[in-house]
């Protein structure tokens, strides 16, 4: 069965949705994407391309940090860190990630999942709010690199 997905941006969205309505009277199955992130959603979902899980984790210590999924916690240099949910999921990803540079699209298809605004600041965001709490003036652990993204070393 065939699928038509309906987005302009030249239309306003009563005439498309008058389209889906004529279209589906014809039997055909058909949605109007409302925004480029919905339609660039549809586009990875048609090819199959799903995101990738969060690193599983137990109890271990990883260079300074030392991982607690239990208690949703992370100690580094010997001192618990408060950390948001997504903090903490940002900060396990590049964990699992040292010494890989880490584009912004792959943290947020990881971190945030395939329904993540690739627009949106939200990853510098909580890269700046990590680097606050971990990077020191003796040590940067969470570096960037500059038109590629993101490089996290201990």
């Amino acid at each position: 069965m065939s699928e038509v997905f309906l987005m302009s941006s030249k239309f306003p969205l009563k005439f498309l949705n008058d389209i889906k309505q004529q279209l589906m009277e014809q039997g055909l199955t058909c949605e109007v994407l409302h925004t480029p992130q919905r339609a660039l959603m549809k586009v990875k979902h048609c090819f199959g391309l799903k995101y990738k899980r969060l690193p599983q984790f137990r109890k271990t210590r990883k260079g300074p940090f030392k991982i607690n999924p239990e208690s949703h916690s992370i100690t580094f240099n010997n001192q618990r860190m408060k950390l948001g949910n997504k903090e903490f999921e940002l900060l396990l990803f590049l964990i699992a990630n040292k010494g890989k540079i880490i584009n912004r699209n792959s943290i947020l298809e990881n971190v945030w999942g395939p329904n993540s605004n690739p627009f949106s600041n939200t990853v510098d965001v909580h890269i700046a709010k990590i680097r606050k709490k971990i990077n020191t003036n003796k040590k940067t652990y969470l570096k960037t690199i500059h038109g590629a993204g993101y490089l996290f070393e201990y």
